[in-house]
């Protein structure tokens, strides 16, 4: 009778979660008093199982904070300050004062600077000579010829006043003119001046172009990244290879490839890539924590690594 009721109940076991309780349910009123005391221990460890089971689960979770990635680490002032291609295109402005091919804001402004007056000396003007006391005096002496609009700013805007009102003669008359200064030679220089100027305008538009990091690559953001490591890591001036600028440029690396793997799960090459990386890291940390264990807690700290993280089995 057991077991026909068994088989006829396959269809509403199907649709039973609890599959266990069931047939404890069924045999615990059977006659077979053998097999409902081998079911009743049978299904009390398969609860206590899955007991254990729930318990060790929410003690991972808890636990999942304190144990530090041996890949990225815990982040950091240092780790947060490495760039990734999607900060340049989103809409916030990025505020680091770097340029393209290791140049900063500054160098750039200096070199248009020095680019702009180098070009000025070469004739012998300086950009001085465009300023808003030459504009005045212009004014002043142009006022006596002709109607100078109060709204002009500019040098060529008086000039094609000067030329529609027609009397350039008159305003470039040498007798007129009470200053030993030539006013010809002096328009002229401010006429220079200002067509110079406006030309390395133009120049320095194009070359801050080229060298704004949106319109560079992957590959010269991550070389960015490496100089900023460089210089935050290194223990003097011309310090390029020692253990803590190698253990940040792997970091820096190590960063880079985990974020192309956040979205490309399926390039085996690049994870085998981070795999070499994080070892070789492991590898220079060790060296550095025996020769010396004070540069070394400082490193990790920076890197946000622990010192069971770099001593520890590696599994990625």
């Amino acid at each position: 009778m057991l077991r026909i009721f068994y088989k006829k109940s396959q269809y509403f076991l199907c649709k039973k979660t609890n599959y266990e309780a069931f047939i404890y349910n069924l045999l615990r009123n059977s006659e077979f008093h053998t097999i409902s005391t081998r079911w009743k221990q049978s299904y009390a460890a398969i609860r206590r199982r899955k007991q254990n089971i729930e318990k060790q689960r929410k003690l991972k979770e808890d636990r999942r904070p304190m144990i530090c990635n041996a890949a990225t680490g815990i982040p950091t002032e240092f780790t947060r300050s490495i760039l990734y291609p999607q900060d340049f295109f989103s809409s916030e402005r990025i505020s680091n004062n770097k340029a393209n091919f290791f140049f900063s804001e500054g160098e750039l402004d200096k070199f248009f600077k020095l680019t702009k007056e180098a070009n000025l000396g070469r004739i012998g003007l300086s950009s001085s000579v465009i300023n808003k006391s030459s504009l005045e005096e212009l004014k002043k002496k142009a006022s006596e010829y002709i109607g100078v609009n109060e709204n002009t700013e500019n040098i060529e805007a008086l000039l094609e006043i000067i030329s529609k009102e027609g009397n350039i003669e008159e305003f470039f008359d040498l007798k007129k003119e009470k200053n030993e200064e030539n006013i010809i030679v002096k328009l002229a220089s401010v006429c220079k001046t200002q067509e110079i100027i406006e030309r390395e305008e133009r120049k320095e538009n194009v070359m801050r172009r080229l060298m704004d990091l949106k319109n560079s690559n992957s590959k010269a953001i991550q070389l960015l990244n490496i100089s900023m490591a460089v210089e935050k890591f290194r223990q003097h001036e011309l310090d390029t290879g020692s253990p803590e600028v190698q253990a940040a440029v792997f970091t820096v690396r190590i960063h880079y490839i985990n974020f192309h793997l956040s979205s490309h799960h399926k390039d085996k090459n690049s994870l085998r890539s981070l795999r070499h990386l994080v070892h070789k890291r492991q590898a220079i940390l060790k060296y550095l924590r025996r020769k010396d264990q004070n540069r070394y807690f400082s490193c990790i700290k920076k890197l946000g690594l622990t010192d069971s993280a770099v001593l520890n089995e590696i599994t990625l």
